[in-house]
């Protein structure tokens, strides 16, 4: 659904039948209770849009896409810019992004998927297809659109240029030699961009005209009006595979006659790499900025001036303690990855107030699955925070609007995303505490300051190993087991001996699944998640050792059973075969 307002109200009715909305923001939505006046009920946003625009922000975001006027086969128009596209792949500029304010557009047409290398020596693999896109709510999809097994996939969002070009097994024709004696040989996806004459795009913080030299870049892609407003965004080159891992491509902009080039560059080394895990898929993102107003705060004075609407915070300040907040939304990566060096938070410096030597005493996250929205004071003191901490000294000042990078900030980042609760496309909030600094100050612009330059998160990660389960085969000597698929629960394995009773097998909250063995003699077993996803049950009798069912680490289902005399474990799925158990343990496990 791609209206996240009206599924909040939806939500807000079910559980209190006629509540009333009392406030709206960009990213939220407050309803009172129908007959208790000083209750109410929050709903913020923890998606990739916002929740409502216009000049009151008043009218619900629906990035859904709808049947347009001709030439235009279809339109998004209830979001903070306006989009339309043409049904057929191959028919020219298919996709355009407008601001309904200043009347700015940019468009795109598809181009040729080939390969390519670093002396530019081409190999075409296809042109566009003459293929209609197939709608489903904000997604176009024109499959086979670059030939069979190479699918187009066009999202509308409200400020990111979506693309997704999905590759299946042996869809790649073979690489000419030529192409791999030429050097650094990439698999290119190319597209023809045209933008009004109020725009321009800012490659890694630098203005490109067009007029300009060839210019590669690996970081980030911005669109500015006149007043240096940001409209859209292209983020980091990335592809990656089915099994999780990624790779860092590189985005090329050339001038060719009066077309200006857009090509996405994946490294073939990768992209043929036999560790592969079909299908691939081509544009994806783990940069996130600050999206609004509400989402960065400070606390001055140990908790005397909270606001949320400063034009511009202090990291550090000679004045009293200061405290900072930041909330970044849809993390898009799975729970338990290992996050990497390079992992950091970018602040963009105000005006010429940034002083070296600065110290940012602790720098931690909001300690929850997914961190809401800042409120007030109270709401800011009373969050958790992360046991890892970081601190930072400040560098050197690079003049007003410079950005500069914390430092290295995976264990911070580490400890939420191994959360047991942590699901991809969850908000992680930063929180910080400087002390009094003497004569030192660091002031950063703000969300409320600079939609542009408001703070930035970065992070890199490996992916984890796909899940594996191991199944034991019930011993001759005891009766038959029972295995339950409950809810959402993959499945349960218990032990079954002849004095037993009948096993009981249940799904509590989100643990896998729980099994309980009663007997005369026994005494009850402890069936509990503990840390990371880890299920582990006991059982003890006269003559039976402890049954051992445990998810180790990112999605290794390791199933033993020791006994003396009788002593079993089965582990079975609804379904049948190892390889359905497999499958399906990885699908609940996000892999």
């Amino acid at each position: 659904m791609a209206n996240l307002a009206a599924e909040a109200r939806a939500k807000a009715q079910t559980m209190w039948p006629g509540a009333v909305v009392v406030e709206r923001g960009r990213g939220y939505i407050k309803h009172r209770h129908p007959t208790q006046s000083n209750r109410f009920m929050l709903d913020t946003q923890v998606g990739g849009v916002g929740w409502h625009y216009g000049p009151l922000l008043d009218q619900e975001v629906d990035t859904a896409w709808q049947p347009a006027v001709a030439p235009w086969a279809y339109k998004m128009v209830k979001a903070e810019f306006n989009a339309k596209a043409l049904s057929l792949l191959n028919a020219g500029q298919v996709i355009e992004y407008s601001d309904p304010d200043s009347g700015q557009w940019i468009r795109f047409q598809p181009m040729a998927l080939q390969y390519s290398n670093v002396l530019n020596q081409i190999s075409q693999i296809s042109m566009p297809q003459a293929i209609d896109a197939q709608v489903d709510d904000d997604t176009l999809t024109w499959v086979n659109g670059y030939g069979a097994g190479r699918t187009l996939v066009w999202q509308a969002q409200t400020a990111r240029l979506y693309k997704e070009l999905q590759l299946v097994a042996g869809s790649l024709p073979a690489v000419p030699q030529f192409i791999r004696d030429g050097g650094s040989p990439v698999l290119e996806l190319n597209f023809i961009f045209a933008y009004s004459s109020g725009i321009t795009p800012w490659i890694n913080g630098t203005a490109w005209t067009g007029s300009q030299a060839d210019r590669d870049t690996q970081g980030l892609v911005e669109f500015k009006d006149a007043t240096g407003k940001i409209l859209w965004w292209f983020a980091l080159p990335l592809s990656w595979d089915s099994g999780g891992s990624e790779q860092l491509g590189t985005f090329h902009f050339k001038k060719t006659g009066n077309s200006l080039y857009l090509s996405h560059c994946i490294p073939l080394a990768w992209v043929e790499d036999a560790a592969r895990v079909w299908p691939i898929k081509v544009d994806t993102t783990v940069d996130v900025q600050v999206g609004a107003s509400t989402d960065d705060c400070s606390e001055s004075g140990g908790g005397p001036t909270f606001s949320l609407t400063n034009a511009f915070d202090r990291l550090t300040t000679y004045e009293n303690i200061i405290e900072v907040g930041a909330r970044f939304i849809t993390i898009n990566i799975a729970q338990g990855v290992t996050v990497n060096n390079g992992t950091f938070i970018s602040w963009s410096q105000y005006s010429t107030y940034w002083q070296e030597g600065a110290v940012v005493d602790t720098i931690q996250c909001d300690d929850v699955d997914d961190s809401a929205t800042f409120v007030n004071e109270a709401d800011f003191d009373g969050r958790a925070r992360t046991s890892a901490s970081i601190s930072y000294t400040t560098n050197a000042s690079g003049g007003a609007n410079a950005w500069h990078n914390s430092s290295e900030a995976k264990t911070i980042i580490q400890e939420v995303v191994s959360r047991p609760g942590w699901v991809a496309n969850k908000s992680i909030s930063i929180l910080t505490y400087a002390a009094q600094q003497a004569s030192l100050r660091c002031i950063i612009n703000t969300y409320n300051g600079s939609t542009t330059l408001c703070p930035k998160l970065h992070i890199e990660y490996t992916a984890g190993t796909p899940a594996t389960l191991t199944c034991v085969v019930v011993p001759a000597t005891c009766t038959a087991p029972n295995a339950a698929l409950l809810g959402k629960a993959l499945l349960s394995g218990v032990l079954v001996t002849a004095t037993a009773a009948s096993p009981n097998a249940v799904l509590t909250g989100k643990v896998l699944f729980s099994s309980a063995l009663v007997t005369a003699t026994a005494a009850a077993p402890n069936a509990g998640l503990l840390a990371k996803a880890l299920f582990s049950a006991a059982v003890a009798q006269a003559t039976t050792q402890a049954l051992n069912v445990s998810i180790l680490g990112k999605g290794l289902l390791a199933a033993q059973a020791v006994g003396v005399t009788a002593c079993a474990l089965t582990a079975a799925l609804l379904g049948s075969g190892t390889e359905n158990v497999r499958r399906s343990a990885m699908r609940w496990l996000g892999r």
